[in-house]
């Protein structure tokens, strides 16, 4: 609806206070109206993850995407697009908990069926390889996070284009795990 509609553009532009307080809302109500079990009920509880990773509230994150997960898995398929962001999200969630291995298995697992799926130009394949070089440089990494790095930022310059701000931190990110790589090789 028009709430629902409401808190994603407040998302997109950065302004997560009011996202999240609009997402809680519109998902308190539609639990409300709709059961626990309703698509559309995992569906905001999916995007609200999203939201809450970027605030850097990673434990209601990992509640959010658990408890949707297996709607989204049940009624769209555990390939779906939807499925796979709440996945990542999930992962992403996880790993700046410290939960490294779980994070990296989830990360590995939607990267193998965003490949396979969607192929390798499709946008979330960079962006799911920007993930996993962030939670393995986080994690001191580097030459395993390299490659995913440079994945990353070639594939977010072909989609998205050098300016992009993904583009941008993704080059950042490849010169850091560049610096640490070669301080490490001294």
């Amino acid at each position: 609806g028009c709430r629902s509609s409401l808190a994603k553009i407040l998302a997109d532009q950065g302004r997560r206070a009011e996202a999240l307080r609009e997402y809680r809302q519109v998902l308190a109500a539609r639990e409300r109206l709709l059961g626990s079990e309703d698509l559309e009920v995992a569906r905001t509880r999916g995007e609200l993850a999203g939201v809450l990773n970027a605030a850097a509230q990673y434990r209601e994150a990992e509640k959010c995407s658990r408890e949707a997960q297996p709607v989204l898995e049940k009624s769209l398929g555990p390939e779906h697009p939807e499925t796979l962001s709440n996945q990542s999200h999930l992962a992403i969630a996880l790993g700046f908990q410290g939960k490294y291995e779980a994070a990296l298995s989830g990360l590995l697992a939607v990267l193998a069926i965003r490949e396979r799926v969607l192929g390798e130009s499709h946008p979330s394949v960079p962006m799911t390889c920007l993930n996993l070089a962030r939670l393995m440089g986080g994690a001191q990494h580097f030459e395993e996070a390299l490659p995913y790095a440079q994945r990353a930022e070639k594939g977010l310059t072909a989609a998205l284009g050098k300016d992009h701000e993904e583009t941008r931190f993704a080059r950042i990110l490849l010169h850091q795990l560049d610096l640490e790589v070669a301080g490490r090789k001294k």
